[in-house]
């Protein structure tokens, strides 16, 4: 069996935030938790009666731990027919998206209404990702969910413009179809679930195709939503010859 691709060379995206030691990051984390709890208690209505008046003044990482309670599913999903003026930072921000969390159920019920700057956010953690990655300007994605309200599809769609790339939805064909077209546009990377990027290899074992050749141009595959062991992704990463990368499945912290 063939051996998984060395890992990539390290790739810096922000020098000023990447090459900070663990105490300067730390230090840097706080003040911006500091801040934005602050701040969302200033200006949304819904965490000002989720929270205590102190949050008002906070003033450190222990003080959060201490006065800030941990918000519940039910707590999102009571209310959520106010959103536009409940859970939006006044005055007035505009909403451009509503983005939906599947949850652990696969169908959408938290709603999160996303100004433009929150889908900014979104876009240019992508571009990090990508970026480490091993992807340049210019490649070429494939994105093979189906496309709705979930925001692990909507949020991706960004990284295109930041990567100046050319983004490929096949959400709604099959699996047979999608694999005519990675084999058709040769994408350096694509974006797909641990379960399905199983049926894909798949598809190319019943077709006695080798990605490795086939696809030589494939940087990176990234997955998310599922759990998955170390030996499947060793065994998926020598397949497809290139690294997996994963990233985080959280609607709420804005990916």
């Amino acid at each position: 069996m063939s051996q998984p691709p060395p890992n990539p060379p390290l790739r810096i995206v922000n020098p000023q935030i990447e090459n900070l030691s663990r105490p300067e990051l730390l230090a840097l984390q706080e003040r911006r938790l500091v801040a934005q709890v602050r701040r969302a208690y200033e200006r949304i209505p819904f965490y000002r009666r989720l929270w205590p008046k102190e949050a008002a003044t906070l003033s450190s990482m222990a003080q959060f731990r201490e006065i800030i309670p941990f918000q519940s599913k039910q707590d999102l999903l009571v209310g959520q027919d106010q959103m536009m003026v409940d859970r939006v930072a006044s005055p007035g921000s505009q909403v451009v998206s509503v983005h939906m969390t599947s949850g652990t159920t696969g169908l959408g019920q938290e709603s999160h209404p996303l100004t433009r700057l929150d889908v900014e956010a979104m876009g240019s953690t992508w571009m990090y990702q990508a970026h480490w990655a091993g992807l340049q300007l210019g490649d070429a994605v494939c994105y093979t969910f189906a496309v709705g309200m979930q925001t692990g599809g909507l949020s991706s769609f960004p990284m295109a413009d930041r990567m100046a790339s050319r983004f490929h939805q096949m959400g709604p064909y099959s699996t047979e179809k999608k694999a005519d077209y990675l084999l058709l546009y040769k994408p350096h990377a694509f974006i797909i679930s641990p379960a399905y990027l199983t049926r894909m290899q798949a598809v190319f074992e019943e077709r006695g195709l080798d990605p490795r050749v086939a696809m030589p141009q494939l940087k990176c595959i990234f997955i998310a939503g599922e759990s998955y062991t170390i030996e499947w992704a060793q065994r998926s990463m020598a397949f497809w010859g290139c690294n997996i990368s994963e990233w985080y499945g959280l609607m709420q912290g804005g990916l």
